[in-house]
């Protein structure tokens, strides 16, 4: 006889036992794809927040902090202000609906400037450590850029040349009793346009005219070289209107006399300012003076036709400031809808020098 054929195929207790084995086998394994996805997704999602952090990092770095930080608040909550000057306080400001990869996130900027003030006392007065930068006084010297600085230079005869126009035949006489004053008005058009001209008198009498700056691109300085007259009649006066903030430079030119004359007075400078845009500003010079023999140099201030008195000091040619230069930076990155900030996915530390 010949042999049966056996198709009856797997039972249904086979069958079952065949599923429950694949099933234990797949659990583990789509766990594993699972945990390798969500991975994926939280790395991806820190990664980016990074980058936002990064980036913002970069921004705050490269750029000015009236630019990057404006809007921001001191520790006590109140909005800072003053922050061209580089303020030397801690400042804190939130940025949001920062996208990298078409995420969106927030972050927490905190500039920290007191790590560089020295030690701080209790009564808040500092004393001097290795670090203590942000308070030390260091040389703040201008850029002298025709872009941007105005210079007016004196020849040596000048005066003499005044003393013979003015008596050929007695020259010297004239020039012992010769009057001087240097004129610089700054003055700004329509189209924002900045000029400087410079006139010159002697007795009351014009002698020289010039416009020694005219652009766009913003004053900043004025440098003024000059020769003493050593009669104690020499005047300069620097009328200002707009109120443009800048430097008056005085640089006096020596000259042989020097070694064998003594001034007999100060050269008088006189600043002329107009009305101050915000109230707060009143009896503020928007002009720093600045010597390099600052004993010679006397200096009266008038905003809008009101003298104030001590309202500008000399400072000397190297204007040595003590100024916030070094910032700690801290940036906190979260989830832009994170509103609570309960899920920190950054942090990032750095400085800022100006």
């Amino acid at each position: 006889m010949g042999r049966k054929n056996e198709n009856g195929g797997f039972s249904l207790i086979e069958l079952l036992v065949s599923i429950v084995i694949l099933v234990v086998v797949a659990i583990p394994l789509l766990h594993s794809f699972y945990t390798v996805a969500n991975t994926n997704t939280k790395s991806k999602r820190v990664l980016n927040a990074t980058t936002a952090g990064q980036n913002l990092m970069e921004q705050i770095k490269s750029e000015a902090l009236k630019d990057t930080m404006a809007g921001a608040v001191d520790e006590a909550g109140n909005t800072v202000t003053g922050l061209a000057e580089n303020p030397a306080k801690i400042m804190k400001k939130t940025f949001e609906g920062i996208s990298v990869n078409g995420q969106l996130y927030r972050a927490d900027v905190t500039l920290d400037p007191t790590s560089y003030l020295g030690i701080i006392n209790a009564d808040g007065s500092l004393t001097s450590d290795d670090r203590d930068y942000n308070s030390t006084p260091i040389a703040n010297l201008s850029n002298m850029s025709n872009e941007t600085s105005a210079f007016y230079l004196m020849s040596e005869e000048d005066d003499t040349d005044a003393a013979n126009d003015i008596d050929a035949e007695n020259p010297d006489d004239t020039l012992a009793d010769l009057k001087r004053e240097i004129s610089v008005e700054v003055s700004r058009n329509a189209s924002a346009e900045i000029t400087v001209k410079v006139q010159v008198y002697y007795n009351d009498e014009l002698a020289k005219e010039q416009t020694v700056y005219a652009g766009k691109k913003g004053l900043e300085n004025i440098f003024l070289f000059y020769y003493p007259l050593y009669n104690g009649k020499e005047n300069i006066t620097l009328q200002n209107p707009e109120n443009i903030p800048l430097k008056l430079y005085l640089v006096r030119q020596l000259t042989d006399q020097d070694r064998i004359v003594v001034l007999s007075s100060p050269v008088t400078v006189k600043v002329q300012e107009g009305a101050p845009a915000d109230i707060s500003n009143t009896g503020v010079s928007r002009v720093r003076v600045l010597a390099n023999e600052k004993p010679d140099v006397s200096v009266s201030y008038e905003q809008n036709g009101i003298p104030y008195m001590d309202a500008i000091a000399v400072a000397d040619l190297t204007d040595e400031q003590a100024k916030t230069r070094i910032y700690d930076i801290n940036i906190k990155v979260y989830r832009n809808d994170d509103d609570a900030k309960t899920k920190l996915l950054a942090e990032l530390e750095g400085t800022k020098t100006e």
